[in-house]
């Protein structure tokens, strides 16, 4: 029997699994590829799931709970290592682009946060455009796409309004609100 106990998760790394799966599933939605605008490919989706994860990890962050912020790490990182395994990548090159992909979020996790730290919107838009629109410096986006980076920063303000009114330790599901 204790065989059977060390193997079932405990409840922090169930939560966190949950917590993800919810987010995760809350990134497809589809508003968000056709009002935001935000590009259907792999590379939109990982932003997505990289935003929201962020939003989720601020607001962990805020409350002090580093031990479920870590568990929801874990989780990110075999959930990366899973899919590209699943494209088809040999172990050897599962590792070199795990790590690229933790970059980026890191990068992302980053910019995300200091841009919430600040009043107002522009550096905020400015992460978005760069990050999920792949707007680098220099480029200028269309007004469309400066249009749905906007809506989609509006989105990002009611997400942590809903998030920091949430006890994370006792919810499976985030409140992210509809896009």
């Amino acid at each position: 029997m204790a065989l059977f106990n060390f193997l079932r998760p405990k409840p922090l790394q169930r939560l966190a699994f949950e917590q993800y799966a919810a987010l995760a599933d809350h990134a497809r939605h589809p508003a968000f590829y056709t009002e935001y605008r935000v590009p259907d490919t792999l590379g939109g989706r990982f932003d997505l799931l990289a935003l929201h994860l962020t939003l989720l990890q601020r607001q962990i962050r805020i409350d002090g709970d580093d031990e479920l912020a870590e568990a929801l790490n874990k989780v990110f990182l075999a959930d990366m290592d899973r899919g590209i395994r699943e494209q088809g990548v040999g172990d050897v090159g599962v590792a070199k682009r795990v790590k690229t992909m933790t970059h980026g979020y890191l990068g992302r996790l980053l910019a995300y946060t200091e841009a919430l730290e600040q009043p107002g919107d522009a550096l905020l838009q400015e992460a978005v455009l760069r990050n999920v629109y792949a707007c680098g410096e220099g480029d200028r986006a269309d007004a469309e796409t400066v249009a749905a980076a906007q809506r989609l920063c509006a989105y990002i303000r009611r997400a942590v309004t809903a998030l920091a009114g949430a006890d994370l330790r006792k919810t499976a599901c985030p409140p992210f609100p509809q896009p």
